[in-house]
C-alpha cells in the first residue's frame, strides 16, 4: 500500500464513522446522538471487505488490520478526528445530506476543503459499515463504539 492509498484511506475512516449519524429527524439529528463517541475499526473485516485488498499478500493484509485496530475515531456533533493511522491527527467537519432508514449519505470536509462523500449504513446501534467509491476500488471500513 502507497502512502497516497493509506492517507485516502486515514480520510475514509473519518468520513465512514461520522457517517454513523443517521436519524428520523430532518438532518439525522436523532442519529448524530448515536454517533457522538469514540469508535475502533475493526481491521480484519474492513481488509476482508475491501477490493484493493482481494488480491493482495496475506502479510500486507495483516499489517494493514493491525494498523487499523490501533486506530481510533472521536466524533462529536460536527466534527471528527481519527489517531493512530501515522504521525498527524486527522481533523475534518461533517454533515449528513441524506437519510434512509439505517442508511446515510454523509459529507466530509478536510482542513484543506477537499470534500469526501459516502454511504453509511448502521449494522446495530454500535457497528457501523461505511463505503466509498475510489480510483483504487470499492473502499468498506467497519467500526464499533466504544
Amino acid at each position: 500500500m502507497t502512502k497516497r492509498n493509506l492517507i485516502g484511506l486515514v480520510v475514509l475512516c473519518s468520513v465512514l464513522l461520522a457517517a454513523g449519524a443517521c436519524g428520523k429527524k430532518k438532518g439525522g439529528a436523532a442519529g448524530a446522538n448515536k454517533l457522538v463517541g469514540t469508535w475502533k475499526f475493526d481491521g480484519n473485516k474492513t481488509v476482508a471487505a475491501t477490493e484493493m485488498f482481494k488480491k493482495g499478500k496475506p502479510e500486507m493484509k495483516a499489517q494493514f488490520a493491525a494498523m487499523l485496530d490501533k486506530a481510533t475515531l472521536e466524533i462529536t456533533k460536527d466534527k471528527m478526528k481519527v489517531t493512530g493511522l501515522g504521525p498527524k491527527v486527522q481533523e475534518d467537519t461533517y454533515k449528513v445530506t441524506k437519510t434512509d432508514g439505517k442508511t446515510l449519505t454523509i459529507e466530509s470536509v478536510d482542513e484543506k476543503g477537499k470534500k469526501e462523500t459516502m454511504t453509511i449504513t448502521f449494522i446495530s446501534d454500535t457497528e457501523i459499515r461505511a463505503e466509498k467509491k475510489e480510483k483504487m476500488g470499492q473502499m468498506v471500513f467497519f467500526a464499533k463504539k466504544q
